[in-house]
């Protein structure tokens, strides 16, 4: 076939089917005329001519094919909306903010609610808690056994130990989450490892317990991901361990984020004292079995063992959740909140861009009357119409897509740790879905209802006198607008008094009595591995050696040390013994929080001392055993007895329990955040600590205050702690009042979105009432010109446009302080010191509308009130 044959068959590809034949049969027998002029004379220019007049018949034919109606609607719409460039700017940013605003928030959902945890069946996978009353005290190694030996709703059941480790044999030590973890962990999870294996059943005993096994993070971090790094020795706190595998990059197990793993291999000790309770156990449900059934196993075998065992397990019940729910650690409540506040403003963005419409609308009904005159039918019309609306949407939809990508590194740096923990914000299939749909609801829900209004008036509403127009202004299309705008700022005060409540929890978050001042404080963490410091007292020496160099070395101005620091939870807890008491542990009997502090450690933090004395140098090894208690501790074991000269005892221990005499009451310290309850707490001088080292974890940290005018360098610590020991890693130095922040952050996160989105619902608002405003006076002209001309003050005038919009924000307040009402009792528990019906929060909300309306209405006012009458009747 020649090259001009195969063009004429692509071009007779373009013509409609039913001139398809005519079109190529008589361009066939040009072809064949051509061919036949060139064999007669060689003349292929006549060709060329005869192919150029060709293709132009063909394009002027494909011009005057008919496009479908929908792709014509909408090149229609992108013709009306580019002539009318402020409508569609304002329209455009307004649906931009809204939708982009519910894509950042559905993304957070997606990523922490939605999405499933990145094991396989993860919805089977539980933690199983034990508790003591109403809160978590972990499990105990021979509870743990029985649990493993006779329920049988799991498949497999695990059990965790966390604590840190130290790494060393790189260029500097490293501090670690690291757990020890009962091999059928890695079965559980289901994720096998991405190098090498994960543990046997012989390597959870004592003796075969030195392997180790590594997050991917942490292999690509520390080991430069090197595959040949299995089978090689790792030093972990100071003992060689065989490294065994790598994980892969996929294996997530919240809440815990370790990045290493040992066995976790039991004493005799541990399997025959129940009073231990340091486990988390998790399981995964066996096939057929529900979550409620493996529950309600869990519920009947605590209670044997509570009988079988009343001195230890009395008052000790399980808790089965699962583990997403677990991680979630009651987020998700706020997230679904947040997602519904950024539902309001989208509404109120559809609400605006429907103003905007109808208003719009006015101005074109000569134009559809027209239309429907000439014969176009009302579909036809609302089709082209909702078209504009679709545009705009797709338009802003992809615009708010742009805006929401930008804003995650913003949002994922105010994520609480709770969530954090959990996954990570991507704009996934998922998100994206959620947008296309959002901007095909928005553009249906903004332009209809205002497209059927301007379709709904008469056909010869083009010859209408301005009288007529007038009040055609006063009838049903501006009673729509006035009624979107009154729910626009409805929807606002609800938003507003929302984040009003989470801003005034938040200051006062800030500003409760932690019972210590956290002001320029600083601190880090030390731990001293048992393979050097395998004696209690070695743990001591060195403890004191640390706080002697960095007061030697002016490293500080001041330094104490303490074994857990406050703000970061109870920690260690113990059960007492208090004047001869039974030592029972159960939901009822006494126990205490055990904190090991150096002398100074109340007065560098300023913990008030309410009776007795603090501790000093000379409470040491050699010294009558002595602790402090706080006021929760006093009140509760002692009531209004004076408690000094009193003793108590540890019932956590083996052997003998060892009585210690009060000698000071402190005042309470919110060790778990302003927000936390207090407990009863005991303070130990770290130098009679004995056992309890070990109970912790031979871990220490310490506080200090820099220099006047100086801050605490992170190289000059390093080379003091150098000095002590340099395989001891600086773990974690900050600020106290960043501990603070962490403890408030989830609130924090909800307070910062909820007050974004409420400024901007504020701001649609406002541009609401504005615009409804200016039409309102532009469709009033003639009115206003004939109230001037007879004698009408323009101040008069100024009043009454104000008063008209002011009357329209008060009906939108008033119901959204009772709709506000209602809502804000969902959020009661997530509220510190503040009430729902707050009412500095609501006059504050009021009072903050009242002066955004009156502005918003100045300005159309001012119009009004220079209207001219005489060109206003010229004008009609």
């Amino acid at each position: 076939m020649s090259r001009e044959s195969r063009l004429l068959e692509a071009l007779g590809r373009l013509v409609p089917g039913d001139e398809r034949s005519e079109w190529v049969r008589e361009w066939s027998a040009e072809l064949e005329h051509a061919r036949t002029a060139q064999a007669l004379g060689g003349r292929r220019q006549r060709w060329r001519r005869y192919l150029s007049a060709g293709e132009d018949a063909l394009r002027l034919r494909l011009r005057k094919i008919p496009l479908p109606a929908s792709l014509q609607d909408v090149r229609l719409a992108g013709r009306s909306l580019r002539r009318n460039p402020g409508y569609t700017i304002v329209a455009l940013l307004t649906l931009t903010l809204g939708i982009g605003a519910n894509i950042a928030i559905f993304t957070v959902v997606n990523a922490y609610i939605l999405r499933p945890l990145p094991l396989p069946e993860a919805d089977r996978v539980l933690v199983v808690l034990g508790m003591t009353g109403d809160r978590i005290s972990g499990v105990s190694a021979p509870d743990y056994h029985d649990w493993k030996e006779q329920a049988a709703s799991f498949s497999s059941m695990a059990a965790m130990h966390r604590f840190g480790v130290t790494l060393t044999g790189g260029e500097a030590p490293l501090r670690l989450r690291h757990a020890r973890v009962s091999p059928a962990f890695f079965e559980l999870a289901g994720v096998p490892p991405l190098h090498g294996r994960t543990f046997t059943t012989e390597e959870a005993t004592l003796g075969n317990d030195r392997v180790a096994v590594v997050s991917h993070d942490l292999w690509r971090t520390a080991f430069g991901a090197d595959p040949d790094i299995v089978g090689t020795s790792i030093m972990l706190d100071g003992e060689p361990h065989t490294l065994v595998g790598v994980m892969p990059d996929s294996f997530r197990f919240p809440p815990m984020g370790d990045k290493i793993w040992r066995p976790l291999a039991f004493t005799e000790a541990d399997l025959q004292h129940r009073g231990r309770h340091s486990l988390w156990v998790f399981g995964r449900l066996a096939e057929g079995v529900a979550e409620a059934e493996a529950a309600a196993e869990m519920d009947v075998i605590a209670s044997n063992l509570e009988e079988a065992f009343p001195d230890t397990n009395n008052g000790q019940t399980v808790r089965v959740r699962n583990l997403h729910e677990f991680a979630l650690d009651g987020s998700g409540r706020g997230v679904f909140m947040l997602f519904g506040a950024a539902a309001f403003v989208l509404l109120i963005a559809c609400a605006n861009v429907a103003n905007l419409t109808l208003t719009r609308g006015a101005s074109r009904e000569q134009e559809i009357a027209i239309r429907t005159a000439l014969g176009a039918s009302r579909s036809r019309i609302v089709g082209q119409l909702l078209a504009e609306s679709l545009v705009l949407s797709v338009v802003g939809g992809a615009l708010g897509l742009a805006v929401a990508y930008v804003s995650l590194d913003l949002i994922e740096s105010m994520v609480p740790q709770s969530l954090a923990r959990v996954g990570s914000l991507t704009l996934d299939a998922g998100v994206l879905l959620f947008a296309a749909a959002v901007a095909s609801v928005t553009g249906i829900g903004s332009g209809l209802i205002p497209s059927l209004r301007v379709t709904g008036g008469s056909t010869n509403g083009f010859a209408l006198s301005g009288v007529a127009t007038f009040l055609r202004g006063r009838g049903t299309a501006r009673r729509a607008r006035n009624a979107m705008v009154v729910a626009e700022f409805a929807m606002a005060v609800v938003l507003l008094v929302g984040a009003g409540l989470f801003l005034r929890s938040i200051e006062r978050l800030y500003a409760a009595d932690l019972g210590l001042d956290t002001s320029e404080a600083v601190a880090f963490g030390l731990v001293f591995p048992q393979a050097d410091y395998p004696d209690p007292a070695d743990v001591t020496e060195a403890v004191t050696s640390v706080l002697e160099r960095l007061e030697a070395e002016r490293v500080v101005a001041a330094v104490a040390g303490v074994s857990q620091l406050p703000l970061t939870g109870r920690g260690l807890t113990s059960g007492l013994l208090i004047e001869g008491g039974a030592p029972v542990i159960n939901a009822d009997s006494p126990s205490g929080n055990l904190r090991m502090v150096s002398p100074g450690y109340f007065e560098l933090l300023g913990i008030r001392l309410t009776m007795g004395r603090t501790f000093s140098e000379d409470d040491d090894e050699n010294a009558p055993r002595v602790v402090l208690i706080n006021q929760a501790a006093a009140s509760r074991y002692w009531g209004a007895e004076d408690p000094i000269g009193k003793w108590l005892s540890f019932t956590d221990v083996d052997g003998e329990p060892e009585h210690r005499l009060v000698v000071g009451v402190t005042a309470d310290v919110r060790q778990s955040g302003p927000d936390g309850a207090v407990f009863p707490q005991v303070y130990l001088p770290h130098r009679q600590t004995g056992e309890v080292w070990a109970w912790n974890g031979a871990a220490m940290s310490f506080v200090m205050r820099p220099p006047p005018g100086r801050v605490v360098g992170i190289e000059p610590l390093r080379r003091a702690i150098a000095a002590v020991d340099p395989n001891l890693p600086i773990n974690s130095l900050r600020s106290l009042e960043s501990m603070v922040g962490f403890t408030v952050a989830s609130a924090r996160f909800n307070s910062a979105l909820l007050a974004g989105f409420s400024a901007l619902a504020l701001l649609l608002a406002v541009v609401g009432i504005y615009g409804v405003m200016s039409f309102s006076v532009r469709q009033r002209t003639r009115e206003i010109g004939v109230r001037v001309a007879i004698g009408a003050n323009r101040s008069d005038v100024m009043r009454k446009v104000v008063l008209d919009g002011v009357r329209l924000a008060s009906v939108g307040t008033a119901l959204g302080v009772l709709g506000a009402l209602g809502l804000s009792r969902l959020v009661r528990s997530m509220l510190f010191e503040v009430s729902a019906s707050d009412p500095v929060t609501y006059v504050g909300v009021v009072l903050v509308l009242a002066s955004v309306t009156v502005g918003a209405c100045l300005v159309p006012a001012l119009r009004a009130s220079r209207v001219d009458p005489v060109e206003a009747l010229r004008a009609e």
